[in-house]
């Protein structure tokens, strides 16, 4: 899937016959076949695009998104036509309260979990080799999440999707508990990580790692949103994470795959390869520009990442769109179940 990604201060969208014609400042930047092209994520002030752009993208059925600086979508221009997610939204909307959507929670939470605990093994290996205090936490850790994935295996559908759903979250949070204090006893006591907070307050603005996590999963949420949306899936209606007017359920249901490989990998590699120079990226407690281009280009590089699940090797951003389709296939029926995405 072909995505062009334009994010810089007066950069011009055109048309010129049936190509997409990026100009910065009028100087021409990219030329390229609009049959190429599958999304447009347009997402800075001082951009602009043309109404010949906008016809161009409907008739080659190019999805149009615009995003906040943050990368969170804020809406998007699609084609006016009825399409095959008739089927699959009704698929979708009837399932929640069956087994079905159970399982689809279920396998949610199981990738989370498995990629969680490759993540730490990584960490084992290079706290062993730098001779890193807690080292045995990092393993028990570890084995902990292991048994908590395999106990969600364990956990059946009882006619309450409620309560099930709780038993899930509950275990989830258990495992999440035990991830974030590995980072926190894994990184450098001086970027005063924490542990895992998604809103800093003035007291915690500090935590540059929690800066860079936050507008890291702000962009994966777009790539996701992306890849629901192209599956044909309403981006609202989630089978784990509750029905809220100000957040995609279905969207952070299908992110909880991927903040493993893409974002917290992403952010760890930042770590290893600058370590305190992370602090010079804050400004007025905030991630400055130059420190959300360096997450965005980190996070971007895992999406290109190549990854092999289910006999196919892709870049991360595919099998985000995969795993969206497969989660579609699996809801009309044409698929016996829904294999969630981790890392090995």
């Amino acid at each position: 899937m072909r995505i062009l990604h334009l994010s810089e201060y007066g950069i011009f969208v055109g048309r010129k016959g049936d190509r997409i014609v990026v100009k910065h400042k009028k100087n021409k930047i990219l030329e390229e076949p609009a049959g190429n092209v599958h999304v447009v994520v347009l997402s800075t002030r001082g951009l602009s695009a043309s109404m010949d752009f906008i016809n161009l993208a409907l008739k080659h059925n190019i999805l149009v998104v615009f995003a906040a600086k943050s990368g969170r979508p804020l809406g998007f221009l699609v084609p006016f036509q009825a399409g095959s997610a008739i089927k699959t939204r009704r698929a979708q909307y009837e399932a929640y309260d069956t087994e079905k959507g159970f399982e689809i929670a279920k396998a949610f939470i199981y990738g989370k979990l498995y990629s969680q605990e490759t993540l730490l093994r990584q960490l084992s290996r290079r706290a062993k080799a730098r001779e890193l205090e807690n080292f045995a936490f990092l393993i028990e850790s570890m084995d902990e999440i292991r048994d908590l994935r395999n106990k969600v295996l364990e956990v059946e559908y009882n006619n309450s999707p409620f309560k099930t759903r709780m038993q899930l979250i509950s275990i989830e949070a258990r495992a999440a508990d035990l991830y974030w204090e590995c980072w926190k006893r894994f990184l450098p006591k001086e970027l005063l990580f924490r542990g895992r907070i998604k809103h800093p307050d003035v007291e915690e603005e500090v935590d540059v790692v929690n800066m860079m996590l936050n507008y890291g999963y702000s962009i994966l949420m777009s790539e996701t949103w992306i890849a629901v949306f192209k599956a044909g899936l309403d981006p609202w209606a989630g089978f784990l994470h509750a029905d809220n007017p100000r957040r995609p359920g279905l969207v952070y249901d299908l992110m909880e795959e991927f903040r493993v490989p893409v974002v917290d990998k992403a952010v760890l590699n930042l770590v290893d390869k600058l370590g305190l120079e992370l602090l010079n990226y804050i400004e007025d407690g905030r991630l400055s520009k130059e420190g959300r281009k360096l997450v965005a280009s980190s996070v971007y590089e895992r999406l290109n990442t190549f990854y092999s699940f289910s006999d196919r090797r892709l870049p991360l951003r595919a099998h985000i769109l995969l795993q969206a389709r497969r989660l579609s296939l699996y809801l009309r029926g044409n698929t016996p179940q829904y294999k969630p995405f981790h890392i090995r």
